[in-house]
C-alpha cells in the first residue's frame, strides 16, 4: 500500500474538540519552538493519545464524551443567572449540580458576568435574559451565571422548575443560537466539568501527579466521583467551545484544528464545497427533516455549496478525524441557518482535500 498523501502513517481521532481559542499552549509552543505543521500535528497527536489513555486508566472512555464535548443539532444550551447580593459561593453552585439528571452528559462552565461596558451588558441582559425575579442591579458584575449545553427540552423545564425556589436565581439566558449575549457569555465564563453521566471530570495542577483526581473548586458532593487530568490536557482536548461568531484570533482555532488531522491545514473559506448530486439526492431521502428545517430541502446542488460555504467561515470545527488507509481527514462543523423567523442548526459531516482546494460533504443530520 502506497502511504497517504498527507503523509501521516496512522489513524487520529475522534477528537471531539481541541480548544486553541480560549488557551495558548499550541500557539506558544509553535512561535517558541518554531514548530512547522508536520511539527504540531505530532504534538496534537501525542497529547491526544495521552489524554485518552489518562482518562481510560481512571475509568473513562473518551468515545463516550460526544454528547458534552460537541454541540447537538437538537440540543438546548443554557446560562443560568444568580444575584451574588443574596448567595455567592458553593451552595448555589452545587445546588445546580444536584439538579442534573444522572444520565445527562454536558459541559458545565461558570462566572461572573464582567468585561462589558455597563451600559452594553444590562442591554443583553434586559433584551435575552428572561428573569424569574427582577435583581435589585448595582452593577452587572454582581450577576453571575452556570452554564450547561446538551439539554433535552424536558430536561431544561425540569432545571427551570428546580431553581425556581432558589433564593439567588434570578433568570435564564437561552445560548442555543448565535447572539451578542451568547458571544458575551464565551467570553466571560469558564469550563469548570465535564460530566459524563454520574462522573465529574475537571482539570488539576499540572505538577499533581496523574494518577491523583483532585475537584480543585470543591463543588463536588463527597459522594459524587470526581476525574481530574492536568489542566493542560483538560483545556486543550475537554473545553466545550461556546460558539460565537470567528474573530482573526479564533480563525487561528480553526487552523490548528485542522492541523491536528493534516499537515497541510489552510483557510477553509478558500475551499469549494463539494456535494455529488447523487449525494443530495441521499440526503433528501434520508435527511429530509433536517434538510427541509434549514431551508435546504428544495434548493440545487449549486445553491446548497452556496448555502454551506456562506457559513463555512464562521463556525469551529469537531469530530476531527485522520484514516490512514484511506488518507483522509474529515471533521463535522455545526451550521446555522435562518428560515422566516425560525433559527436552526445542522451538523455537515466534512472530507477535507487540501490538495484539491475541496469539502466534499457525506452527510447532515
Amino acid at each position: 500500500m502506497q502511504p497517504p498523501a498527507s503523509g501521516m502513517s496512522e489513524d487520529v481521532g475522534p477528537i471531539w474538540t481541541l480548544n486553541a481559542r480560549d488557551n495558548f499552549v499550541l500557539q506558544v509552543a509553535r512561535s517558541h519552538f518554531n514548530l512547522n505543521s508536520n511539527s504540531v500535528q505530532r504534538e496534537i497527536g501525542v497529547g491526544y493519545r495521552e489524554v485518552v489513555d489518562l482518562l481510560g486508566r481512571k475509568g473513562v472512555d473518551y468515545s463516550k464524551l460526544r454528547a458534552a464535548l460537541v454541540p447537538q443539532g437538537d440540543g438546548a444550551e443554557a446560562v443560568f443567572i444568580f444575584d451574588s447580593e443574596i448567595e455567592y459561593g458553593l451552595e448555589p453552585f452545587r445546588r445546580v449540580l444536584r439538579m442534573l439528571d444522572k444520565t445527562h452528559s454536558c459541559s458545565i462552565f461558570a462566572g461572573d458576568l464582567i468585561g462589558l461596558p455597563e451600559g452594553l451588558a444590562r442591554s443583553l441582559l434586559e433584551e435575552y435574559v428572561v428573569w424569574v425575579k427582577r435583581p435589585n442591579l448595582l452593577h452587572s458584575s454582581q450577576l453571575y451565571g452556570i452554564y450547561v449545553n446538551n439539554l433535552t427540552q424536558a430536561r431544561l423545564e425540569a432545571l427551570r422548575g428546580s431553581l425556581e425556589n432558589v433564593p439567588c436565581y434570578v433568570g435564564i439566558g437561552d445560548v442555543t443560537y448565535g447572539t451578542p449575549f451568547k458571544t458575551w457569555m464565551s467570553m466571560t465564563l469558564t469550563p469548570c466539568y465535564v460530566k459524563l453521566r454520574q462522573v465529574f471530570i475537571t482539570a488539576h495542577s499540572d505538577d499533581l501527579l496523574d494518577e491523583e483526581n483532585e475537584d480543585a473548586r470543591g463543588w463536588l458532593a463527597k459522594d459524587w466521583r470526581c476525574v481530574s487530568i492536568a489542566s493542560r490536557y483538560f483545556e486543550m482536548f475537554l473545553s466545550f467551545k461556546i460558539e460565537r461568531e470567528l474573530s482573526v484570533d479564533d480563525l487561528d482555532d480553526v487552523y490548528l484544528s485542522l492541523n491536528g488531522i493534516s499537515e497541510h491545514p489552510v483557510d477553509l473559506s478558500a475551499l469549494d464545497i463539494e456535494i455529488a448530486p447523487e449525494k443530495l439526492g441521499y440526503l433528501r431521502r434520508e435527511k429530509a427533516a433536517s434538510l427541509d428545517r434549514a431551508g435546504l430541502s428544495g434548493l440545487s446542488v449549486v445553491e446548497v455549496r452556496a448555502q454551506i460555504s456562506s457559513k463555512m467561515r464562521s463556525n469551529y470545527i469537531y469530530n476531527l478525524r485522520y484514516n490512514a488507509e484511506r488518507g483522509e481527514s474529515q471533521f463535522n462543523i455545526m451550521l446555522e441557518f435562518l428560515k422566516g423567523e425560525q433559527k436552526f442548526r445542522m451538523m455537515v459531516a466534512l472530507v477535507y482535500i487540501p490538495s484539491a482546494r475541496i469539502l466534499r460533504v457525506t452527510t447532515a443530520y
